[in-house]
């Protein structure tokens, strides 16, 4: 879990897919994944998954419309969507794991006087 006063959060650690798993996730990325089966690796596929799964959870849209987002224009698509997120890898101390953690400055409300 990531707790933060200053940063709204989405945050997505997963484990590396096997190659079947890997496959379903180009099959579900293809049109916005600017590489085929074989010329990545799972890590790498994985890394990009997580990616678009924690800018997910950081927005609030749902993953189809994020990934129909990323298929438009890939990770620029995602910034420009959210242009004060930053997107930051995670080094996850799990072996075989990769991580993405996407962050926004918190939206402060206007407290009123007191």
């Amino acid at each position: 879990m990531a707790v933060s006063d200053t940063w709204d959060i989405g945050l997505d650690i997963e484990a590396i897919p096997d190659a079947t798993a890997a496959r379903h996730l180009l099959r579900m990325t293809e049109a916005h994944l600017p590489f085929a089966e074989g010329l990545f690796t799972l890590r790498e596929i994985c890394r990009t998954w997580t990616s678009i799964e924690a800018w997910s959870k950081l927005t609030g849209v749902h993953l189809p419309s994020a990934l129909a987002l990323h298929r438009s224009g890939g990770l620029a698509a995602l910034r420009t969507a959210c242009a004060d997120a930053d997107m930051l890898p995670l080094r996850v101390p799990a072996p075989d794991h990769e991580g993405t953690l996407w962050r926004a400055p918190r939206a402060r409300a206007a407290r009123p006087d007191g």
